[in-house]
This record gives C-alpha cells, structure tokens and sequence, in this order.
C-alpha cells in the first residue's frame, strides 16, 4: 500500500482539475488518469510480489518445527532448497537448485513484465 500511496502523491492534482472541468465523472478520471500514471508501480508491486512468493521462507519454516508440515504441505521452494542444503547436508545441489530458482524468478517476472505493459508503461 506504501507503494501505491507514494505513486498516488505523485499523480498531479492539475490532471484531475483539466478531466472535471472538461466534464469527466470519477470512474473516468480513474480509467484515463490514476491507472495509466500508476502502471510503472502496479508493475513494480507484481514483480516484487513474485519475487516474494518464490521466496517464501520463513512462515513455512516458522508455522512447523525446521518446515516439516504434514505431508509436506507446507514446503515452499526456499524452504525445499534449505532442507537440501541443511538438513540432508547436499549443498551442491542446493546450489543448483537456487540457481535454477532465481532463472525461474528472472523468466516469470520478464513475463510479468511484458503483459503489464513492459518498457510503454515505464516511459
């Protein structure tokens, strides 16, 4: 929410002031005005959102002693490449793994990236 508020502030009141006096309602002003000005943020909050939620670590690791959820229900990929790492003492492929997570995390928010809008929304 920090992020869209600080993208929000940034929206100049001058835009809103033209839209009304011209006779755009608030629905429209929305559509035409706020969401195009905050495309480059809507981009940044996905992106990170992604990154965040390939990365999820510390609840799964946090809600079940060292991860271990019934059934593996929780498992996670951090956690995943942890146990790998730690708990069967194999680092190399827990190296592999991370590299391997962070191209999948590099392709998916490429792909986020393009249906967004990509570089038209950051100019």
């Amino acid at each position: 929410m920090l992020y869209f508020n600080s993208g929000l502030v940034n929206i100049s009141r001058e835009l809103y002031e033209a839209a009304a006096i011209d006779g755009a309602r608030g629905t429209q002003m929305f559509r035409h005005i706020t969401v195009p000005l905050l495309r480059p943020t809507i981009i940044f909050v996905l992106i990170i959102s992604v990154i965040g939620g390939f990365q999820l670590f510390v609840e799964p690791f946090l809600l079940w002693p060292a991860g271990n959820s019934p059934q593996s229900a929780g498992l996670s990929t951090g956690l995943l490449i942890y146990r790998t790492a730690f708990t069967n003492i194999q680092f190399g492929e827990a190296a592999a793994m991370g590299v391997v997570l962070a191209f999948v995390i590099l392709i998916v928010a490429l792909i986020v990236f393009r249906l967004a809008g990509g570089s038209k929304a950051l100019r």
